[in-house]
């Protein structure tokens, strides 16, 4: 029997990794056209990532080090790729593009928390995984918080303050997004939290509405707008929408000309200011660009979208380290300048000592957790909602909608490393497991007993 346990180690020698799959998904919703990586099983031989590519071999590459043309090579055969991503933010969009550029029929992994796999196994295969079928319908959340002078808004004047809790990755359960548009969401709930310590004066009402399905068409913030009665939203003065800052300069988009003299206007002379003095460069012009600005203009209301100067917001596969300076920056600018507007102050009051924001536990935070809507925990709303009502009254509102678009449900899965058991070792074990188990029946049957029975 010892020899027969000297196989054991063949049989039973293995390792597991994580892994999250590169997204496949329906962009509109319907099944008329993929993207991405329409495959999810692995189970094949290790190859290496610099040999011919071959579609009977998996392969494993670092990801600072993976040539794009030899990624392109090796998808194009349809063999199976797994990047260990590493702990370096790296620029990926390149590579990123290519993968959403059609739709590719080699799996396609990424593992976050392995930086280098053992070369003693030889072959490698999913395990763990879901059924993977198109999510049709999604969750999706709002959170409001609502910020007011006196008991109803009834006469008073509104600002909307909007930042989207929803991202887009093209690895949508992957812990990433720490900027794109992460960012904007630690901004945004600093600017609530600074504001809320100044009385509200002069008749304002500062609406915080942290919406979702930003890449659903935003219909999460349509829906808070069509929430407000037709006379409230008459009394929005102006709204202001964080969607990404992670950038050195910001790009500003209007609904609208600004009207002088309006209270839009003195905003955003503030803003301007503020921008500068924080060391944010910001252009901007009135666009019809399919950004929040444009759902206020149906509205007819006065508004800016705030967005990265390059208008990317994806969450890059390695975005996973906050720039909090730049969250810092863009909360008290924002802030600076609603309460130097609400005050009618001008530009050389300084309302909030630059020194007491802090963005960083949310900007960690956000990085923590998926906020692709699909594979998000309904939990996080309601986390943000009890942080937020410690300032205001707040309201969740939840509701499930088909227009988003349509992410396939096999999104992580478990890759076992392993050495196929030899057929070999399979035919000995085969046998010794057939004499070990007649020597405990002898044994246990009686030798005499056997003999009267079969002699």
């Amino acid at each position: 029997m010892f020899f027969c346990f000297a196989f054991l180690p063949l049989v039973f020698s293995y390792t597991t990794l994580q892994a999250n799959r590169f997204l496949q998904y329906h962009p509109d919703g319907s099944n008329s056209s993929m993207v991405g990586s329409s495959r999810s099983i692995i189970d094949h031989q290790i190859g290496s990532f610099d040999a011919k590519p071959n579609s009977n071999h998996a392969v494993f590459v670092s990801l600072d080090s993976a040539d794009l043309s030899s990624v392109i090579a090796h998808i194009n055969a349809t063999s199976p790729i797994i990047f260990l991503v590493g702990k370096n933010p790296l620029n990926t969009t390149e590579l990123e593009n290519f993968l959403l550029s059609s739709n590719h029929k080699a799996p396609i992994y990424f593992a976050y928390d392995t930086e280098s796999v053992p070369t003693t196994f030889t072959h490698v295969k999913t395990a763990g995984s879901t059924s993977n079928s198109a999510i049709k319908k999604t969750k999706l959340q709002n959170v409001v918080g609502i910020l007011n002078s006196s008991r109803s808004f009834d006469h008073e004047k509104i600002a909307v303050i909007t930042a989207p809790l929803d991202s887009f990755s093209t690895v949508p359960s992957a812990k990433i997004g720490a900027n794109n548009n992460g960012l904007s969401l630690a901004a945004f709930l600093e600017t609530m939290h600074l504001v809320s310590k100044f009385p509200l004066t002069n008749n304002w009402v500062f609406v915080f509405a942290l919406t979702d399905g930003h890449f659903c068409h935003f219909e999460g913030l349509e829906k808070a707008i069509n929430s407000l009665s037709h006379d409230h939203v008459a009394k929005i003065k102006f709204a202001i929408s964080l969607e990404s800052v992670a950038s050195p300069n910001i790009q500003g988009m209007f609904s609208m000309k600004l009207k002088r003299g309006s209270a839009f206007a003195k905003f955003m002379e503030c803003l301007i200011d503020a921008f500068k003095t924080a060391g944010i460069g910001f252009n901007y012009e009135v666009s019809e660009e399919p950004r929040t600005q444009s759902v206020f203009a149906k509205h007819k209301i006065q508004s800016v979208a705030l967005l990265s100067d390059n208008m990317d917001e994806t969450s890059r596969i390695t975005d996973f380290v906050p720039d909090v300076e730049r969250a810092n920056a863009v909360a008290w600018a924002v802030s600076e300048a609603l309460l130097r507007m609400m005050y009618d102050a001008d530009n050389t009051a300084v309302m909030v000592d630059r020194k007491t924001v802090e963005t960083s536990y949310w900007a960690s935070i956000v990085s923590s957790f998926t906020r692709v809507p699909q594979f998000r925990d309904s939990s996080v709303a309601h986390i943000m909602s009890q942080w937020m009502e410690r300032f205001m009254p707040v309201t969740v509102d939840e509701w499930s909608t088909t227009k988003c678009p349509s992410p396939f449900s096999g999104a992580q899965a478990s890759l076992i490393l392993y050495n196929p058991t030899p057929v070999s070792a399979s035919i000995v074990l085969f046998v010794a497991a057939f004499v070990y188990g007649a020597v405990v029946f002898v044994i246990l049957a009686g030798v005499d007993n056997l003999k009267r029975r079969f002699f």
